[in-house]
Parts: structure tokens; sequence; C-alpha cells
């Protein structure tokens, strides 16, 4: 059964909120005005499906998954993602977006509701410039490090329910905010939001990978792919993905090792683990549980 909490986050204080609207769709799709910083954390202990979601018109969601999900994730009725998103993978859902979701895990995740108005002043303190439209780019469940340890302290905080929890909140929040408009805005300052930088090297790269996930591919022969010199290509792998080359490599790793595990009644790690390009059963037990925080027998049991 799905459960939220949906706090608001004020400057005269941290209230509990009623949960964005269900709709005759489910959960969110009735539509939310969020007229202040809002932090939603839903959780299901079974899979379900929700949305499209009404019309978020006057803010942006910031969204992690806090689990490994199973998910796919369709905007303006076109699927955008269907795959397993890690624990601090994150997406934005723009205003004026329906976004329905079918979770085919059970899953566990925090967004957070950053009014525009909010995100206007926040980016006039950045460039000394007044902008009527605010433009994100969706990274679409990447992975962020800064989201994530800022969303599950946010998190904790509120479970802690302390005196002094509303302006830690407050302040993390807009933090996050100003992150998201540094890193993901278009036209911003900051380094390319994952996958902007993306050449035609990079993604010639990233095929090689993919075709040759069981064959342990060396970084020379990577960046050979990519027709660059080793610490080129090692620089503009990471600011392509936000991953080095073997970290993209482990991920996908994982991810194959996923769907072989979803897709099998009674899966067999240790030929999963060839398949995969790992070692043996047990390198892929440390690698699965050092990547997605349960081991695979685990990970089967929720399926």
């Amino acid at each position: 059964m799905y459960q939220n909490l949906a706090l608001s986050i004020a400057p005269d204080g941290l209230t509990e909120a009623p949960p964005p609207p269900s709709g005759p769709l489910g959960p969110y799709s009735g539509g939310w005005d969020v007229s202040a910083l809002s932090l939603v954390r839903g959780w299901s202990h079974e899979p379900m499906s929700y949305g499209p979601s009404g019309v978020f018109m006057n803010a942006f969601a910031v969204v992690i998954s806090l689990t490994p999900t199973r998910r796919r994730t369709t905007v303006n009725g076109d699927v955008v993602f269907e795959g397993w998103t890690a624990p601090g993978a994150m997406r934005v859902q723009r205003p004026c977006e329906r976004v329905a979701t079918d979770m085919f895990t059970p899953f566990d995740q925090v967004a957070l509701y950053i009014p525009t108005d909010m995100l206007r002043a926040i980016r006039k303190e950045q460039s000394g410039a007044e902008e009527l439209e605010i433009d994100i780019i969706d990274p679409l469940w990447q992975f962020d490090k800064f989201i994530d340890a800022s969303m599950r302290c946010m998190a904790s905080a509120i479970d802690c329910r302390r005196k002094d929890s509303l302006s830690y909140i407050s302040s993390m929040g807009r933090n996050i905010a100003s992150h998201i408009l540094y890193h993901y805005a278009q036209g911003s300052a900051g380094k390319p939001y994952p996958g902007e930088s993306d050449t035609c090297s990079i993604k010639q790269a990233i095929r090689f990978i993919e075709a040759n996930i069981e064959n342990s591919p060396s970084l020379a022969e990577m960046a050979s792919a990519a027709s660059l010199p080793i610490d080129k290509f090692r620089r503009e792998f990471k600011a392509a993905t936000d991953m080095s080359p073997h970290q993209y490599l482990i991920r996908r790793r994982v991810d194959r090792a996923c769907e072989l595990i979803a897709s099998s009644r009674k899966p067999k790690f240790a030929e999963i683990a060839l398949e995969c390009g790992f070692a043996d059963q047990s390198h892929l037990s440390t690698t699965f549980r050092r990547v997605l925080g349960v081991s695979p027998a685990r990970f089967t049991r929720h399926q």
C-alpha cells in the first residue's frame, strides 16, 4: 500500500501538509498548488502505478530514489525511462509536465518541491539578472552525490523533529535549489548536467562498452573507441556521465545483472556473474552489494 508524508517548509514553521491530492488515476494525479518549499516522502512495500500527475504550474520537483527500483517513467505520454534506478538516482519534474510512473518493485523515494519564484530569486542572486522563465534540464535518473546526500539529510532531520530542524531543512532546501540552477539550468555557469556534453566520440565509447560488458575492456580500448587520448577521454567521459569509465562499466554490469535476475524465476548467480563480466559469483555479490546496498539474493526476494 502506498504511503507518504508531506511537509511544508515555510518561514513561520515546519508543518505537516496535505499530501499531493489523488485524482481518478491515483496519487498526485489531482495536481498541487505549491506555495512554499515542500518535501514529500513516498514509499510502498508493493509494486504500484500512479499518474499521470496533475500539472504543477508553479514548482519544480526534485525526486531521488532511496532504494534500488525498477520503474518506467512517462512524461506527457512519452516513455522517457525504463529500467533500474540506483539509490541516489534523481530526476527533475518541470512545471506543466504530466508524469506517469510504473513501479515494478517496492520503492522508497523523496521529492522536494521548489516554488518557481524561489528559483527566480536565487537565479537573480547568481547572475544579477531578472529571468522570468526558468528551464531546468531533467538528468533523468542520473546519480548526483550532492542531491543524494542533501535529500537524505533533510529526511533524517524531519524524522528527528528537533527545534532547530526548520532552519536546517530550509537552508538545505535552498542549497539544493542553488545546486540545481547552477548545474542543470539552461545556460548555467556550472558543469554540464550529466549527458549534456556527450559528443559523438563519447557516445561511440559508450556503445563499445555496452557491446563488451562481459569482456572487461581496458581504459586504452575505451579511449581508442572514442578516438581520444586516454587523459582527454577520461575527462570527457566524466563530464558526460558524471562517472569514470570504470565506474560506468561497473554500473552497467550491475544493471545487466538486475535485468537477468528479474527475468529469471530461479536465477543462477554463477552464470549471471560470468555473463555480466564478473570473475565469479563472489565478485558479483560483493559489487552488487556495494552499488545497490543489497545482495543479489535479497534483491531476488523483492521481485
